[in-house]
């Protein structure tokens, strides 16, 4: 039981390297694209993204960890199937986004990796105390607005 729990864990961080990795690569494909875009006054600098992400990254791994060790093989199933499909849709976000430009099927990708965020959270051994409604503060918000 052991050694699936800790292949269980390797498997949720290295999703969380895939995600780290496939959108950094596509970020950074955008040019002077995103940079021309009309911003809200709200929107935080660069430069705390660029805090934030790795933070991101690494909270999210120690989550998949945590949810391995901890939930039952059920709950550890459903957690890293939905967490498997966030990634899935939070790349799909993020090549829509910024190398076609596609800003309507990003705002559904990214509509569909936090619904598949909100299944993880959920997660829970039976009889364990509900979760709290929300995204975790682990999950930064990625705002798609459509101007």
């Amino acid at each position: 039981m052991a050694s699936e729990r800790f292949g269980v864990a390797v498997l949720g961080v290295a999703l969380v390297i895939l995600y780290a990795a496939g959108s950094s690569r596509w970020v950074q494909s955008s040019g002077s694209w995103y940079s021309s875009l009309k911003r809200p006054f709200w929107q935080p600098p660069d430069v705390v993204f660029g805090l934030i992400w790795p933070y991101n990254f690494v909270v999210l791994g120690f989550a998949m960890v945590y949810i391995a060790q901890r939930l039952d093989p059920r709950a550890v199933a459903i957690a890293l199937g939905c967490f498997g499909l966030s990634v899935v849709a939070a790349l799909a976000w993020s090549y829509l986004f910024y190398v076609p430009h596609q800003l309507g099927a990003s705002a559904v990708a990214l509509g569909a990796a936090a619904a598949c965020v909100a299944a993880v959270i959920s997660a829970k051994t039976p009889g364990a105390r509900r979760p709290r409604r929300g995204p975790p503060p682990c999950w930064p918000r990625q705002g798609v607005a459509p101007w």
